[in-house]
């Protein structure tokens, strides 16, 4: 199964109003195994060449072909993706760490639209900063766990 092809939605970490919605980016083919909903990614804006970061909340197929049943898409809102012309790529992943889950982003999207508010804040509060420490811990006792032949500490 490829996931080439592949648009990320990103929600950018920003406490602009003008920047609370999804912006599709391209993912790249290097990228490909990383980007997954719910990790943190480095994403480019237009002006100056500026970076910035934000949360992936889907993975959506580019075209018809790619998102036909039995391809590997992701989505998180339901939102259907609109394209026109070409998309810029991701940047980064910033970590393999999923910290962002669909029902936490539903929720912070609720919250905000209910308040007024902005989804970034609310995912600022309900999301940790990051730890790169804590994350690789983490990260190599989830490898450890899912590694086959691992032994069950019950």
């Amino acid at each position: 199964m490829t996931r080439t092809g592949l648009v990320a939605r990103v929600l950018i970490d920003s406490p602009l109003p003008q920047l609370d919605h999804l912006f599709d980016y391209r993912i790249p083919e290097e990228l490909v195994t990383l980007a997954f909903p719910g990790v943190r990614v480095r994403v480019p804006l237009r002006s100056a060449g500026r970076v910035a970061d934000g949360y992936l909340i889907e993975v959506v197929g580019a075209s018809p072909a790619a998102a036909r049943p039995g391809t590997e898409t992701a989505a998180l809102d339901g939102v259907a993706p609109d394209y026109h012309g070409a998309l810029s790529p991701l940047d980064s992943v910033v970590s393999e760490a999923s910290v962002l889950t669909a029902e936490v982003w539903n929720l912070a999207r609720r919250v905000a639209d209910r308040a007024a508010g902005n989804a970034g804040d609310i995912i600022r509060l309900a999301v940790p900063p990051r730890q790169v420490r804590v994350e690789k811990a983490w990260l190599a006792a989830e490898a450890a766990r899912a590694a086959p032949g691992a032994a069950d500490p019950v």
